[in-house]
């Protein structure tokens, strides 16, 4: 229920008695306001939304239910609107199963994705080469015998740990199987081809 406004006092009496009851009165409805607002005699309620003038709410407890207010390490993040959400390092729990390539996936949907990836890389074949200072690189598919336009190519630098390097362009021959990458700018590093 919203809280009643305190309004304006009206101490009325005529007698000592009187003016003591209406002041005990108005003094005991500011006490139940404050009561309200500050916690002075309890734990404080709001009715209403809270306008914290663009200034910080500090000293929130751990959040116990779907309405508690959250601290920010207990909340994810998001970097902008409609970009990836970050836990901070702490754990979601009570996920569903994702749907929808938005949703977030669980620890048992996610061992589930990553033991079938593992069954089908098992089956899949690879080929690795090295390079060294050049624009671009061409494999034959005499070289790579993995007898298959549909190849997926990952590209690494030489640095350690190894980054990605993202190539120019790349073409795969729909008969030679033949695979040429090209870069912007001269690079080392080694190509994985699976098929």
């Amino acid at each position: 229920m919203p809280p009643q406004t305190l309004g304006k006092p009206d101490i009325k009496g005529e007698t000592v008695d009187e003016l003591r009851q209406s002041i005990q009165f108005w003094i005991q409805q500011a006490f139940n306001h404050l009561d309200q607002f500050s916690g002075l005699r309890g734990t404080p309620k709001f009715y209403a939304d809270v306008n914290a003038n663009s200034k910080r709410v500090i000293g929130l407890g751990i959040p116990t239910g779907n309405t508690d207010a959250e601290r920010v390490d207990f909340s994810l993040r998001s970097k902008a609107a409609g970009g990836s959400y970050n836990a901070r390092g702490r754990a979601i729990e009570n996920v569903l199963d994702a749907t929808d390539l938005a949703d977030a996936v669980n620890l048992r949907q996610l061992r589930r994705e990553v033991d079938d990836a593992l069954f089908i890389e098992a089956s899949v074949k690879s080929f690795v080469v090295a390079f060294v200072g050049v624009t671009s690189v061409t494999i034959l598919g005499a070289t790579h015998q993995l007898a298959t336009a549909d190849l997926s190519v990952t590209i690494w630098d030489t640095s350690s740990p190894r980054a990605f390097i993202e190539a120019g362009s790349i073409t795969v021959d729909q008969t030679t199987f033949d695979v040429v990458i090209s870069f912007v700018v001269t690079q080392s590093g080694r190509i994985v081809l699976m098929g």
